[in-house]
């Protein structure tokens, strides 16, 4: 009985990541001035997608 709060908690953040409602944590950030301005590479904690997007 134990281990199903923690599945269906997966399969609640699986569905969610599905939607493109993602858990990012920051991996890299890049500072930057002007029109170029800063990139930052983020990592969903969920499915593993690794994104760069601007700041």
């Amino acid at each position: 009985m134990t281990e199903l709060p923690g599945k269906l908690a997966k399969i609640i953040g699986s569905l969610l990541c599905l939607l493109g409602f993602h858990d990012f944590k920051i991996i890299d950030a890049t500072l930057g001035f002007g029109s170029a301005g800063g990139t930052s590479t983020v990592q969903c904690r969920r499915c593993g997608q690794v994104i760069t997007r601007p700041n």
